[in-house]
Parts: C-alpha cells; sequence; structure tokens
C-alpha cells in the first residue's frame, strides 16, 4: 500500500517517466522501501484506473512511446490524507533476521562465518548512507534547509543511525559465539 503513496510522492514534485521513478526510488529510499520495475509499472497502472495518476506519451527512438505520469489533484488530495493519517504499521522485514534466528541450526563455524558476512553487508550500507550523506553535506552550513530537502535527508540520517546500531549488535554477537558466551547484553531491557 506504502509504495503508492511513495510514487504519488514522486509525482508530486514532477512528472517522472516509469524508468524515472526507479531511478528516484533508487536514489533516495530504496534502502527501506525497495521496489523493483515491475512493481513501479503495476502500480502505476493501478493509479492511473484510480484517477490518481494521468500519462502523457512521449515519442522515443526506441519501439514504444515513453509514458510521462503526473499526479491528478485527486491523487494530490489523497496523498495529503495519507500524510496526515495514521502511521503506517511497518513490521520489520529483515531476511538476515530470519536467518540470525535460526543459526542454532549452523555449526559454530558457519554461524561465525555468516555473521561476519552480515558484519561487512552492513558495514557496506553505512559507508553508502555516509557517501549519500556527505554529498549533501554543504547544504547544512545553511542551518534551515528547504523542508523537502530536510524530510528527505532525515531518512537517510535515520537509515544512517540504525545501521550503526545493527552494526554494533552484529559485532557483539560474532563476538559472543566466538568466546561461547552466549547471554543477552541487557536482559532488563526486557522486563520494562
Amino acid at each position: 500500500m506504502s509504495l503508492k503513496y511513495a510514487i504519488l510522492g514522486f509525482l508530486s514534485r514532477e512528472a517522472l517517466t516509469g524508468y524515472e521513478l526507479k531511478k528516484q526510488f533508487d536514489r533516495s529510499v530504496k534502502f527501506f522501501w525497495p521496489a523493483d520495475q515491475s512493481q513501479i509499472y503495476r502500480t502505476l497502472a493501478n493509479l492511473v484506473k484510480e484517477g490518481l495518476v494521468v500519462f502523457e506519451e512521449e515519442p522515443s527512438p526506441r519501439v514504444l512511446d515513453l509514458k510521462r505520469y503526473s499526479i491528478t489533484e485527486t491523487g494530490k488530495e489523497a496523498l495529503q490524507t495519507w500524510l496526515a493519517g495514521p502511521l503506517v504499521d511497518s513490521p520489520i522485514k529483515d531476511g538476515s533476521l530470519i536467518q540470525v534466528f535460526f543459526y542454532s541450526l549452523l555449526p559454530k563455524e558457519k554461524q561465525l562465518s555468516r555473521l561476519k558476512d552480515l558484519i561487512e553487508k552492513l558495514e557496506s550500507e553505512q559507508t553508502q548512507y555516509s557517501h549519500l550523506i556527505k554529498t549533501f553535506l554543504p547544504l547544512q552550513a545553511e542551518k534551515n534547509l528547504p523542508p523537502s530537502l530536510f524530510f528527505s535527508l532525515s531518512t537517510l540520517e535515520y537509515g544512517l543511525e540504525s545501521t550503526a546500531a545493527s552494526l554494533i549488535w552484529a559485532k557483539s554477537l560474532y563476538e559472543r559465539i566466538a568466546a561461547d558466551q552466549l547471554y543477552l547484553l541487557n536482559p532488563d531491557t526486557f522486563t520494562k
């Protein structure tokens, strides 16, 4: 459901083709809300049927003409209603966590190997977030960013902070398993 509104959000900024929408996702929100090309096109077709989006065909040197999508007034109203509505329930869906959940089925060496892979993955994500944020640091000197940029960058800030926390957790887990000390770091958190 959120993909529909993410697309409406991007289209509220400018008219885009499906390909351009995919690039927008990949450059900005893919770390917390990925979408593949087929999902985007399927959702665009539904948005057109619902009257929330329209498109104009543009001649293209390729076989098919390009469709440039733009949001309608009804689409803007739907987006505003969604943004002002209740927060979206967002359960964590993390494939690596479901794997960790079942790591007791692996021998210790394999557990450590897989956790090392997870640490490397998180370090890579942290580097990507840092790089993206650094590209916008010159704007930070203003101390008063335009709201659209501020809220976009705040999601990168969230990604960087949550990845840092995940990295601390994964490294600690690795160290505890390596030392054969299987205990929770802070059991008091479960009693609050």
